[in-house]
């Protein structure tokens, strides 16, 4: 008995992109991002609220303000609690050690931007200077058993 050999189609063959091409005439669904605008409102609301869902009644506020439908905006705070959760909380951080300067999404934006390199630099100034006050402690406690 021979052997036979199999050859497999590879999946970008030449036949197969033919086919594909001709698929590309007929209109698909393309995903846009929401608007800047959009997207500002129904963050605001997120990070002011503390993540929490809206109320129905707020819901259809924020769908005539966006333009969205409710569904829409539903379905945008399920993916914001998911995707901006660290966001919320940095937010909740700086409004409540800046409240004049961080109060909504705009402020926000606007202070991590302006001022990214300070907060960086000051949480690693408090833990270095931490570390420097438990030295200076152990020092002392030693001063104070030699004496």
């Amino acid at each position: 008995m021979g052997t036979t050999t199999i050859k497999k189609r590879r999946r970008g063959s030449h036949k197969n992109r033919q086919r594909s091409s001709s698929l590309s005439n007929y209109s698909r669904k393309t995903r846009k991002n929401y608007s800047r605008e959009t997207t500002r409102i129904l963050m605001d609301w997120y990070l002011r609220y503390g993540g929490k869902t809206p109320e129905p009644k707020h819901k259809e506020e924020l769908a005539k303000k966006a333009n969205k439908s409710h569904v829409q905006i539903s379905t945008w705070f399920q993916n914001a609690r998911r995707r901006h959760h660290s966001k919320l909380i940095l937010y909740q951080k700086l409004n409540k050690e800046y409240p004049d300067e961080v109060y909504d999404f705009d402020t926000y934006e606007k202070f991590r931007l302006n001022k990214k390199s300070f907060t960086h630099t000051n949480s690693k100034k408090k833990s270095i200077s931490m570390d420097n006050e438990e030295e200076e402690e152990d020092d002392e406690e030693q001063s104070d058993d030699d004496n």
